[in-house]
């Protein structure tokens, strides 16, 4: 259940789909606001909502850049959300009976999302070579590294391969192949902390 002070705008695309409002409010809380045509006729109704600094969920993601533009424009420092409910429920032979699933769906688009661990790479070549990736998952896979190793072979091999600049397919796969053979080399030297 989201939270009852956030402000649920859902449209139903130009009468392309049914709105089950009860049924969003069932599953969200809140009275949702539904619209026709916000993208279009109806855009300074969500401009006036927009400005506002209740969280707010949009039941579109074909038009966020125009509501996000509009928000900004509006004053709103606070994120949207936005959640795709056309083509996730409205859009479908089951659409009469997709107003429970459209509910979960902007649910979960107010859900706060986990954070995911980053780990920084820098490159001072043009281009960075997929192959080393697939064979640090591959060592990672067959349990000679851990988790990680990835980042740190490809880091590695990143440090030991001269900088080029290919200009043909046949030097790319040139470069590709010697990224591999140096991960190999890297995941198989023991440089990489194997998983006991």
């Amino acid at each position: 259940m989201t939270d009852s002070k956030r402000h649920l705008l859902i449209c139903s695309c130009d009468d392309t789909m049914p709105l089950d409002g009860g049924a969003v409010r069932r599953g969200c809380g809140g009275q949702p606001t539904t619209a026709t045509e916000l993208c279009r006729a109806e855009l300074d109704r969500f401009r006036s909502i927009a400005a506002g600094d209740t969280p707010l969920t949009v039941g579109c993601t074909q038009e966020e850049a125009l509501f996000s533009d509009v928000a900004a424009e509006s004053g709103r420092a606070d994120p949207i959300q936005f959640v795709n409910i056309r083509e996730s429920a409205g859009w479908s032979s089951e659409a009469a009976q997709a107003g429970p699933k459209m509910a979960a769906l902007l649910a979960a688009a107010a859900e706060p999302a986990p954070s995911v661990p980053i780990v920084n790479l820098e490159s001072s070549g043009v281009i960075l070579i997929c192959g080393r990736d697939e064979v640090a998952v591959e060592a990672f896979l067959d349990r000679r590294i851990p988790f990680t190793g990835i980042p740190d072979t490809i880091s590695k091999v990143l440090a030991s391969t001269p900088e080029t600049h290919p200009a043909t397919i046949a030097e790319v796969l040139d470069a590709d192949l010697e990224a591999r053979e140096r991960a190999r080399a890297i995941t198989a030297s023991g440089k990489v902390q194997r998983v006991d």
